[in-house]
């Protein structure tokens, strides 16, 4: 997705000196993820994400965040943000079982690895490893997934989601 901002409030240089503005803001972000069945009921997948605010200083709820299912799990929601960002995923899912026809279908367990950062140079990005495991439901509602996620520094947080995880 390409978005630009035409016109937007300044704000005053943080403590750094740096200014930052959403006027005239260009910004692109894509994700991409993809499976592979592996023997009858496993499945292996990958997630990616890239964002870049390109040369521009957006303001904080212009900038890009993580911290959710998939998308380094372990942090708050929206507690990493930058400029730019870049994510990666990599798990595996085994099919345990399906729910009735006109309750939805598959059954998964698995676990994943997630790696990334959210900076606002890309010399001073920190990256971050975290790992998480869970179920995810396929239901008539969409998929519903119980999971938990753990990350350096003890973090952890646990999820329960209803609807798109992808």
């Amino acid at each position: 997705m390409l978005r630009r901002t035409f016109d937007a409030p300044a704000a005053p240089p943080t403590e750094t000196g740096v200014a930052r503005s959403s006027a005239g803001l260009t910004q692109f972000t894509g994700e991409a993820s993809a499976f592979w069945p592996v023997k009858d009921r496993h499945r292996l997948f990958v997630l990616g994400g890239v964002g870049s605010s390109f040369n521009g200083r957006p303001l904080r709820f212009d900038q890009f965040s993580l911290g959710s299912p998939l998308h380094l799990g372990a942090f708050g929601v929206g507690e990493l943000f930058g400029d730019h960002y870049v994510t990666a995923t990599a798990g595996y899912l085994r099919e345990m079982g399906h729910l009735p026809s006109f309750l939805g279908g598959g059954i998964f367990a698995g676990g994943w690895l997630e790696q990334g950062s959210a900076f606002d140079d890309r010399a001073a990005a920190a990256w971050h490893l975290h790992v998480s495991s869970g179920v995810i439901v396929d239901t008539v509602l969409g998929p519903v997934m119980l999971a938990a996620s753990a990350g350096s520094g003890r973090r952890w947080r646990t999820y329960v989601s209803i609807g798109p995880i992808f």
